[in-house]
């Protein structure tokens, strides 16, 4: 250990010298020096230079110790405390800084370019290449941010939930008229709807069954639809009624009246004249129509014979 201290701490060089010197010049008449401990050895010299064995009275113990003079003894507590202050003024904190924001970009850049390869190829025909080359980094860079595919495709979800909010319940703040309520929830979502997202969506639906994470994604914005949905609507609306202004309002009723032509304010507005028009009729007139249906036209006339 003591071999090392020169190394670590090279002013102890000019102490150890000092220190030297004031052994030597102790008058001879004085006691005798005891010799300086083994971690000391390698610079402070003997008292008796000619001794075959200079050090032995420092491995004799306490007795040994309890000898050595006041110079020897004021260089190592010396020594201990410069130990001491140095491990606690020396210890660096490291930060990444820098390399923390070049970190997060990568990461970001790997996640943007997953999500253009989805939009191409779907989730299950991607690889691990197709995405390294579109992001401009090596398969290795995206294993380390991503180990797994998973991790992968819950980044993407993430990304695309900060990107795309979907609407909650503050679309109907102050909103207390049924028309109003209706009509707002239909436009927010049929505005969530018109994404740049919207055209990878029917491909994604397709690969949900395999993939868990886009599952748990496509379950989570259905679950927020089927509550906004119930939150406009009045207490006493029935299942079918739910049922039918939960379609009406969907993604794929999105996706059909915009593809005939209509912008998303139009198509929100006919969507929420169909949801009015559900909610007025009464709950048992849809039921009578439809046994009027099934009955055949004579049952009217056997019933008046009879």
């Amino acid at each position: 250990m003591g071999r090392c201290v020169p190394v670590l701490f090279p002013t102890w060089g000019a102490e150890l010298r000092r220190t030297a010197r004031i052994v030597r010049r102790r008058p001879s008449s004085a006691a005798p020096l005891a010799e300086p401990p083994s971690c000391l050895a390698w610079r402070c010299p003997s008292a008796d230079s000619h001794s075959p064995q200079p050090y032995q009275a420092a491995a004799q113990g306490r007795a040994s110790a309890r000898r050595l003079q006041r110079a020897p003894s004021v260089f190592v507590a010396r020594c201990v405390q410069r130990i001491r202050f140095s491990a606690v003024t020396r210890r660096r904190h490291y930060t990444l800084g820098k390399r923390a924001d070049a970190r997060d970009a990568t990461r970001r850049r790997i996640v943007e370019a997953t999500m253009a390869c989805h939009q191409e190829r779907g989730i299950l025909a991607t690889t691990l290449r197709d995405i390294a080359t579109r992001a401009g980094v090596s398969p290795g860079t995206v294993l380390n941010h991503f180990p797994r595919m998973p991790e992968l495709v819950q980044a993407c979800g993430a990304l695309t939930a900060a990107t795309w909010p979907f609407p909650g319940d503050e679309v109907l703040a102050g909103r207390l008229a049924l028309e109003d309520r209706v009509r707002a929830v239909a436009v927010a979502l049929y505005r969530a709807w018109d994404t740049p997202f919207a055209p990878i969506v029917p491909r994604l639906q397709l690969e949900r069954a395999e993939v868990t994470a886009l599952d748990a994604w496509f379950s989570d914005v259905e679950a927020r639809h089927h509550a906004l949905v119930r939150a406009a609507l009045p207490a006493g609306a029935s299942g079918a009624q739910l049922a039918l202004a939960y379609a009406l309002t969907s993604f794929p009723t999105w996706r059909t009246l915009t593809s005939e032509g209509l912008t998303t304010e139009e198509a929100a507005a006919q969507a929420a004249s169909a949801v009015l028009s559900v909610l007025d009729r009464p709950q048992g007139a849809s039921r009578a129509r439809v046994r009027a249906r099934e009955e055949p036209p004579h049952a009217d006339a056997d019933r008046g014979s009879r």
